[in-house]
């Protein structure tokens, strides 16, 4: 899923899903909290592991994330 081309979900090869602010305007935060977690390759872009019930705000839509499967910690 898509959201404004500056961010998305994502399923890693290991099951987790993560969510990914690639330089949104208002950005992303997951539990009220602002991704922070740097992905090495892209320096403006942020991600972080979802679990179970995390709350990812998009501006001033909330979403609550739950997956069919959990993955493997």
């Amino acid at each position: 899923m898509h959201f404004e081309r500056r961010g998305w979900f994502e399923r890693a090869a290991d099951g987790n899903w993560w969510v990914v602010d690639n330089g949104s305007t208002n950005g992303v935060s997951v539990n009220d909290v602002p991704l922070r977690r740097a992905v090495e390759s892209v320096p403006s872009r942020y991600a972080d592991i979802l679990r179970q019930g995390d709350r990812v705000q998009v501006g001033r839509v909330v979403l609550v994330f739950h997956a069919a499967e959990a993955a493997v910690e």
